[in-house]
Parts: C-alpha cells; sequence; structure tokens
C-alpha cells in the first residue's frame, strides 16, 4: 500500500514471472502494477508499467464499491473489465459474462444502471481528469 485516505486505496505490486494472459498477452516478470481502489465508485484500476518504467496499459474493472477492513479489499466484481492500451485503443472484455450474471443473479436494476453508466464514463474518457500528477493521462 502507498496511500490511503477517505476516498481511495493506492497499492503497487510487481509481477514475480512472466504471465501470459488470453487478453493482456504477455506480461513481462518485473512489469509493475499501478492500482486504486476507490471506496464510493464502481470500478477499480490497474496501471502497467514494462519494467523499465514505460506505459504497458490501462485495465479497467466495472465494480461496486469496495469495502476495506483488516488489511483485505473486498468487492463485488461486475464481469465488465476495459482494457485501454497506449494508443487510446479501448477493449471491453466480459460484457456477455456481465449479461448472463445479471439475469443469473438477478442483479437490481441500480446495480446494472451503475455499471453501464460508469462502462460509458470510462469509453468516453471522460476518466481522464483522474490521472493527475502521479498517474498518467489517457
Amino acid at each position: 500500500m502507498i496511500e490511503k485516505n477517505e476516498e481511495w486505496v493506492d497499492l503497487v505490486g510487481f509481477f514475480r514471472e512472466t504471465v501470459h494472459h488470453t487478453d493482456l498477452g504477455r506480461i513481462e516478470k518485473g512489469t509493475v502494477s499501478r492500482e486504486r481502489f476507490y471506496l464510493d465508485r464502481w470500478y477499480n484500476y490497474f496501471i502497467f508499467e514494462h519494467p523499465p518504467g514505460n506505459l504497458r496499459n490501462y485495465y479497467f474493472n466495472i465494480c461496486m464499491p469496495p469495502k476495506i477492513s483488516a488489511g483485505v479489499i473486498d468487492y463485488v466484481d461486475l464481469d465488465i473489465d476495459l482494457l485501454v492500451w497506449p494508443d487510446g485503443s479501448v477493449i471491453i472484455l466480459d460484457m456477455d459474462e456481465f449479461e448472463t450474471n445479471s439475469e443469473i443473479y438477478t442483479y437490481p436494476d441500480r446495480v446494472r444502471r451503475l455499471a453501464i453508466e460508469t462502462l460509458e464514463m470510462i469509453r468516453r474518457k471522460e476518466i481522464a481528469v483522474l490521472f493527475e500528477n502521479s498517474w498518467p493521462d489517457i
């Protein structure tokens, strides 16, 4: 953990070994993951940096706001993810899983609406204002 306040928790991690991910491709050993978990927002995000420190990609999770206690971050992942590459291209992942799970678990209309509104906000890159100072622009 590098910062915690009333609004968010920031974490930094790194990959101890190379990983082959279906959507993200090859993630090299030493890749850094900068992570932000907002306490009142319907998403969290990760900024992956190549081992030399340059941007690899952004990764957003659409989820319910987390609960944090005893050093554990707990949240309901709503399946939808966005992969944003440095050139600004956006890939939406697992929308079909969100639709299926919405039916299986009978998500309330409010949950469905907030998930889709959050997805659209990120797609329109309105979220770019969040990446101030230490967080790179999209």
